[in-house]
């Protein structure tokens, strides 16, 4: 094993609310990735017969459903399954899309400064004045909802924290010794922000993509509680909740269930975040360590 994960794990030892907070993620991921494998049935299989029935605890429920039936019968084990598949994927490709974008041009402004950092920093300034969720709702009312136009959304509305961060962190960081003896070698501006600079944001950014991972998670949610996000047949947590409001004070546990397991990842995700801080800064670590002792 090597030693970075190694070390990584005794911390992660160490602490046992960023372990159970570690599982839970693992197993929302577990679940997404496995959800043909696992989930009890279709999450649009319809059963008319058999809909509104309670959990397994509950009086009329079953063990065929656990989590009990929707209005339409179906399983909404399996619809929360296949509602994390959707949330996650959505979460991961404007993670990967708005932070490299992001990330590049804040490195960029950052290591050149002059004109071009100041068009790159003012840019940032008027997409940040714009309401993020008031922005969202109004190009999907332009180009329609959907889990595609969602990635694009957010990638858009999202770009603009990863570049803030990349740019401060790489003021201070092109100031060091090893930057300036890269440029006494003959180093290659993109050699020198590429093999140099940007591996040294790491921690910052796992740290910033988790937290926004978790944040655009529960965007999606709200989005698709309103009607623009995730459309049927796809499932959604945001759907869930919303196709229940009637059933709310009937059927509580309609609401509950998915509401449920989006409070739960979302808090989860941000206790990953603060501990992947915690590991990441030498400073805080020395911190915990004597805290510990």
């Amino acid at each position: 094993m090597p030693h970075w994960l190694s070390s990584v794990l005794g911390e992660l030892r160490r602490d046992r609310l960023a372990t159970a907070a570690v599982t839970i993620v693992m197993t929302y991921l577990l679940a997404a990735l496995l959800a043909p494998w696992i989930a009890p049935g279709d999450p649009n299989s319809q059963d008319v017969v058999g809909r509104l029935q309670g959990p397994f605890w509950d009086q009329g429920g079953a063990l065929a459903h656990p989590l009990g039936t929707d209005a339409l019968g179906q399983d909404l084990l399996s619809r929360v399954i296949y509602g994390a598949r959707a949330s996650l994927l959505i979460g991961f490709l404007v993670v990967l899309v708005a932070g490299t974008f992001g990330t590049v041009l804040g490195v960029v402004a950052g290591y050149r400064g002059g004109r071009t950092d100041q068009i790159i920093s003012r840019i940032t300034d008027i997409q940040t004045a714009f309401p993020g969720l008031l922005l969202a709702l109004t190009i999907l009312a332009v180009i329609g909802p959907g889990e595609t136009n969602l990635v694009i959304v957010f990638a858009i509305n999202g770009w603009m924290v990863y570049c803030r961060t990349a740019r401060s962190q790489t003021l201070s960081i092109r100031e060091q010794p090893y930057i300036e003896a890269a440029r006494a070698a003959g180093s290659r501006q993109r050699t020198i922000i590429f093999g140099h600079i940007i591996p040294n944001l790491a921690s910052t950014l796992v740290t910033l993509a988790t937290l926004e991972l978790a944040r655009i998670i529960l965007a999606e949610s709200v989005l698709s509680f309103l009607g623009v996000g995730v459309q049927t047949p796809s499932v959604s947590w945001g759907l869930m909740i919303a196709d229940a409001e009637t059933y709310m004070t009937t059927n509580p546990w309609l609401t509950f269930v998915p509401g449920a397991a989006l409070a739960v990842l979302v808090l989860a995700m941000n206790v990953v975040a603060s501990w992947v801080r915690t590991i990441a800064d030498p400073v805080q670590r020395s911190r915990e360590s004597i805290a510990r002792a």
